[in-house]
């Protein structure tokens, strides 16, 4: 049953030229909502949104920035952030993001890769910029006098508008070129209503950060931003809903998760929300069903895309379809997808098969990759049109009968994690640059959640043993923080295959006691030390913690973290911030926090 969407029109015209159309048509309404601290928010207007993105273009094309360039975006989420993107644009140039959270050396990595020759950043964020580039910076009061009017247009539906970089199975990450039709071509199937509001909640990155950035853009709507370091806080994220009255949100199944079962009243805050999408990984059936029950009046849609393709399958979940893999809904609008053998033929109905992709949002090319961009962007052999492409997504799938399509896993050793698609090669070759590790493999496992967490398995030159504190610091120098393993195993070889490949299957299962830290074990003192280090060893699913672990070194992560503080108040009735975990995240730490906040109030709680 491959076959292909209902056909609809979208406009000839690039994003940015639709967003001035609506700055003429509703000057005055907001563009753009900064929630800073929930209680002050900057508004910028469409109007007061042009006239600066107009400005700082001026800016940019004295520099000699045009068609086709690549211009980096080094800022946080944030209005100067969409200013510089509608800025790059406007002078005809292609937005590059780069995430200052990053580790300086993929920073470069990236910066020398695009060939990047301008840098927008903001004075805040300058002595972190990396050296070969010159930064202009955005919040500057040298663009005011620049000519506010409108640029000239100077590129077409088919010239790049972003380089989104992803990881690559190479060890390095790769660029992918997105077009400014693979932007606008979303209209097609997109129903906003006159009254909707979106919230943009992602890394400018991430795979459909710059959909949902014009989203609302294209059609003289509101767009709520909040702070970067609070996209991972879900009680924050959902107060931010619920105050602004956002009606559209995209969430990664991880944080549905946090949602339901860590924060019951969070979720309840979500209850004006029109639409929920979640897409980045497998949505679980029991995240269906408790949404459905939490928030009944909201529709749950599974989004299923890549960065090369975009949102290219949607569908409502409105039912739990058991144990077995989920559909991922129906193709949108002019898109096929078709279900193919090796030999690149149509499987039988309901034969499982790769999922190939033809659609307007296809990404034009892997920067300065023309071999890879051949391997995965391959001419359609069962179109009549010879310029017809299709992206081999890797992804498995089948047709059901009622033309829904099933997600029945990878071709090979890409995952995703946290809503980032991550190669696990990437992973292998940062740790084998450490100089005492010979060999390395990275797996994900399936708990504590459906997402997964990424355990390393290394083997050391001599023999000798390394701490979790040592590899896990080289490996934050060398990549994002979602891309360190939570855990990590050191064996004295890897086990192999009688063809000599690691054999994954036999990798042992983490043992569940103390990892080697570089701090000595050290006992709980005390019974609240003993109740703290009991939950810990709990969530983590390890013994023998001491009260000087690091949180982080024994495999905690975000929802673990969460977890923890919800079995805090529980037997403490003292609210221990999840990021106390991390920094100074010892068990110690925990115990004088809540000492200190117990001496602070009336009376004395007693631990339950």
């Amino acid at each position: 049953m491959n076959s292909i969407a209902a056909t609809a029109p979208y406009p000839d015209k690039c994003a940015h030229l639709l967003f001035e159309e609506q700055a003429d048509r509703v000057p005055e309404l907001p563009a753009l909502i900064m929630v800073e601290n929930r209680r002050e928010n900057r508004r910028l207007s469409y109007c007061e949104l042009n006239l600066r993105a107009n400005q700082f273009a001026r800016r940019l094309q004295r520099l000699g920035i045009g068609r086709d360039a690549p211009v980096g975006i080094f800022l946080e989420s944030s209005p100067e952030a969409v200013i510089a993107v509608l800025a790059v644009l406007k002078a005809g140039a292609a937005f590059v993001p780069l995430d200052p959270g990053e580790p300086p050396a993929r920073l470069t990595y990236v910066i020398q890769n695009a060939r990047l020759r301008v840098v927008v950043t903001n004075s805040a964020l300058k002595t972190l910029v990396p050296n070969g580039v010159d930064a202009v910076y955005v919040d500057s009061a040298s663009s005011i006098a620049e000519d506010c009017e409108n640029t000239p247009v100077s590129a077409t539906l088919e010239d790049a508008a972003c380089v989104l970089y992803t990881s690559g199975s190479t060890g390095r990450p790769k660029g992918v070129v997105r077009t400014h039709r693979g932007i606008v071509s979303r209209l097609a199937w997109t129903a906003a209503r006159s009254d909707d509001i979106f919230l943009h909640n992602m890394p400018l990155g991430a795979g459909f950060s710059e959909e949902r950035l014009f989203l609302p853009l294209m059609q003289g709507l509101p767009l709520v931003m909040m702070p970067e370091e609070r996209f991972n806080d879900i009680s924050y994220l959902a107060a931010v809903v619920e105050e602004t009255g956002v009606t559209n949100l995209t969430l990664a199944p991880v944080s549905l998760r946090r949602l339901l079962d860590l924060d019951p009243g969070a979720i309840r805050r979500l209850r004006n929300l029109r639409a929920l999408a979640v897409g980045g990984a497998e949505l679980p059936g029991d995240l269906i069903e408790g949404f459905r029950s939490a928030v009944p009046g909201t529709q749950l849609i599974n989004a299923y895309g890549s960065t090369e393709a975009g949102s290219v399958i949607r569908g409502p979940m409105s039912r739990n379809h058991g144990a077995g893999p989920s559909p991922i809904g129906h193709p949108v609008a002019n898109v096929k997808v078709l279900i193919l053998d090796r030999e690149m033929q149509i499987v039988a109905d309901g034969e499982v098969g790769e999922m190939y992709i033809s659609a307007p949002s296809l990404a034009r090319e892997y920067l300065f990759l023309p071999e890879l961009t051949a391997e995965l962007f391959v001419a359609n052999p069962h179109s009549q049109n010879s310029a017809e492409r299709l992206y081999r997504t890797g992804d498995l799938g089948r047709y059901l009968s009622n033309g829904e399509i099933e997600f029945h896993g990878r071709t090979d050793r890409q995952v995703k994690v946290r809503g980032f698609r991550v190669e696990l090669r990437e992973i292998e070759v940062a740790l084998e640059q450490h100089p005492e590790i010979r060999e390395a493999v990275v797996v994900r496992v399936q708990k504590p959640e459906p997402e997964g967490r990424l355990i390393a398995y290394f083997a050391t030159k001599m023999g000798a043993p390394v701490t979790v504190g040592q590899v896990r610091a080289h490996l934050q120098r060398l990549l994002p923080d979602h891309m360190v393993p939570a855990l990590f195993v050191q064996l004295r070889d890897l086990p192999r295959t009688h063809g000599g490949k690691v054999d994954v299957r036999t990798l042992p299962g983490p043992e569940a006691t103390r990892p080697l830290l570089e701090v000595k074990y050290e006992a709980p003192r005390n019974a609240m030390e003993e109740k703290i280090a009991g939950i810990w060893e709990m969530v983590l699913e390890l013994s023998g913690i001491g009260v000087r672990d690091n949180f982080v070194e024994l495999g905690g992560d975000s929802l673990s973290a969460a977890r923890v503080s919800v079995e805090i108040i529980e037997r403490f009735e003292v609210e221990v911030p999840p990021d106390f975990l991390f920094d100074p995240g010892t068990v110690a730490a925990v115990a004088e926090f809540i000492s200190h906040a117990r001496s602070t109030v009336d009376g004395h709680l007693v631990c339950k």
